[in-house]
């Protein structure tokens, strides 16, 4: 993949080139995001995290506080940590990168201050999200134990940032280039293994995109070969052995959505577990009498094993608590994954029954395979299975379009039956698609609290 290549392609495509999945599946992409980031700039430790974050002033909206203008860099920053928190954004199905979330923040951002159009954001995004996507296909990033989220951040937040700002073909080059040379480490370890660190990386990494954009209009260059010295060399990541990306412009078509709060790989397991909690109930028995809980996965989601998660991330990478709270609590939401309920007493007694076996069956074994078959015991007797191949919001499964209306006006903190579900099927159609950028803010997300 040569960087001249892609430079090419993003400095010239127009929004009217994209395929109509691909227009549609943006749409999709930052609404869902965009309500991600309100939430997650409400959560304790979030809003602990940036109270006395250093910012300059500016004219970019910080998504939690609409009243408060911040630098645009500032504000990339910041609602990409909020839109990493929860654990509720899409990803890019192919390969492991949320690459949403490394671009909505730096494009809305850019886009705002540059007084943009909506169609303006949407198209800043696509690039981004197809360099990123472009990266984790060429090179076994998760393989090589770094995490996208800081290694290919940057170079997507740059690619969105210089579509926006209408950057020629070497200029964009020379963006892509320099983020690239800012790559973080991101030990993917880190995730697993609930360290809050973590969550700070996306968002980092999109301000260094946008001082990437900055010096590459400032003349500051890499060296052609930066992305194979940086992820080849550096990274030492081997060649990507997976799907590849066949056309410019549609590995956004690829995006997965989140319906519960927590890494995909346990979102069959946790859809399992709900569907077995509504039969116990069904059958008037009491959750708190489960006896055993048997979890069958493969490939990635085999790691996720911490049975005593310190933090709220480390909640969202355990198999066990993910299994616990969908038969506890009867949800998959953010509140099953929280401080308070990584540390509830219920659920690691539910927890410490949880026992995760490899999946002999319904998949490859590698990052595909994110089915789960769940089996629990009854301390009667009584025996409930049940198996789910593909996670709710994977593309060949998609959520309906309802569903993800629904998911965005509860995460803004709106009424169902308000105006905000209107404004969202509208977005979703396009019909604000020649409004100006600062629409999101003041008209889109008007309802949240």
């Amino acid at each position: 993949m040569m960087l001249e290549e892609i430079a090419e392609w993003a400095s010239s495509v127009r929004f009217e080139d994209l395929k109509k999945e691909a227009r549609a599946s943006v749409r999709e992409v930052v609404l869902d995001d965009l309500g991600v980031i309100v939430a997650g700039h409400r959560e304790e430790e979030v809003q602990g995290l940036l109270a006395e974050w250093q910012s300059s002033s500016g004219n970019a909206t910080m998504l939690g506080q609409p009243q408060k203008l911040v630098h645009p860099w500032t504000a990339t920053e910041l609602n990409g940590i909020a839109g990493c928190w929860l654990e509720l954004d899409g990803g890019f199905r192919t390969a492991t990168a949320h690459a949403g979330l490394y671009t909505i923040p730096a494009a809305l951002a850019t886009a705002e201050v540059n007084d943009l159009l909506v169609e303006d954001l949407l198209m800043s995004v696509v690039v981004g999200y197809e360099i990123a996507a472009r990266i984790v296909t060429r090179w076994d990033i998760v393989r090589a134990g770094s995490h996208a989220h800081g290694s290919v951040a940057a170079l997507a937040a740059a690619a969105s940032c210089a579509k926006a700002l209408g950057l020629d073909r070497s200029e964009t080059a020379a963006a892509i280039g320099c983020a690239a040379t800012l790559a973080m480490a991101a030990p993917f370890n880190h995730a697993v293994h609930g360290s809050l660190a973590r969550n700070i990386w996306a968002g980092s990494a999109g301000r260094l995109g946008c001082v990437a954009v900055h010096c590459a209009q400032m003349g500051l260059t890499a060296l052609p070969t930066v992305l194979d010295d940086v992820y080849h060399d550096v990274f030492s990541a081997e060649e990507w052995r997976g799907p590849v990306i066949a056309e410019f412009g549609t590995a956004i078509i690829d995006a997965y959505h989140k319906p519960y709060s927590c890494c995909q790989f346990l979102h069959s397991s946790v859809e399992a577990s709900l569907e077995i909690r509504g039969r116990i109930e069904q059958d008037g028995l009491d959750p708190a009498r489960i006896e055993r809980v048997v979890v069958s996965v493969s490939g990635k989601a085999l790691e996720f094993t911490d049975r005593s998660p310190k933090t709220s991330l480390g909640a969202r990478f355990s198999l066990p608590h993910a299994t616990a709270a969908a038969l506890v609590l009867g949800s998959g939401g953010p509140l099953a994954f929280s401080r308070a309920a990584a540390g509830d007493g219920v659920l690691s007694q539910m927890r410490e029954r949880v026992d995760i076996v490899e999946r002999s069956a319904g998949g490859n074994g590698g990052l595909d395979d994110r089915g789960s078959r769940v089996s629990i015991k009854m301390d009667s007797g009584e025996t409930f299975s049940a198996e789910i191949d593909k996670p709710l919001g994977d593309p060949s499964r998609p959520i309906e379009r309802a569903r993800l209306v629904d998911k965005f006006v509860d995460l803004i903190g709106a009424d169902r039956e308000g105006r905000a579900t209107d404004r969202a099927v509208d977005f979703l159609d396009g019909r604000f698609d020649d409004n100006k950028v600062s629409f999101i803010a003041n008209t889109l997300l008007k309802d949240g609290k």
